[in-house]
């Protein structure tokens, strides 16, 4: 990724951090407390000078609910419960099971990985628009 297509994810990034913020009507510091930051560091955040690390993304999403694939891309409900929501049940119960049992989530991670390995070309087809 190019530095000024990484800066501009960057900036989108610190964008929906505000937006949550509004969205929950918190303040800077109420903010940075959940995520385990300093408050200069969510500033920093915000204002797309650098990416929340891995253990605050997560926060993000369990303590507020926040769809990562939102945050991240700007793709999809801003919150994981209305994703969930739009899963057949199936998925959805496969999704919860997951998020309980680490050794069923690296499981199936494990068979997901093995499956694009051996199939990559069936994958970037289908992938493709």
């Amino acid at each position: 990724m190019g530095k000024k297509k990484a800066n501009m994810a960057l900036l989108n990034m610190g964008n929906r951090l505000k937006q949550i913020k509004q969205y929950f009507g918190y303040k800077r510091d109420r903010m940075s407390n959940l995520l385990g930051i300093s408050p200069i560091t969510y500033t920093r955040n915000e204002q797309g000078e650098q990416l929340l690390a891995t253990r605050n993304l997560m926060s993000l999403h369990t303590q507020l609910g926040v769809s990562l694939e939102w945050f991240l891309f700007g793709k999809g409900p801003m919150f994981w419960k209305e994703v969930e929501d739009m899963l057949p049940p199936e998925m959805s119960e496969m999704v919860t099971l997951m998020n309980k049992i680490p050794l069923l989530h690296h499981s199936i991670m494990l068979h997901f990985q093995e499956l694009k390995t051996q199939h990559t070309t069936l994958i970037l087809e289908t992938l493709e628009p």
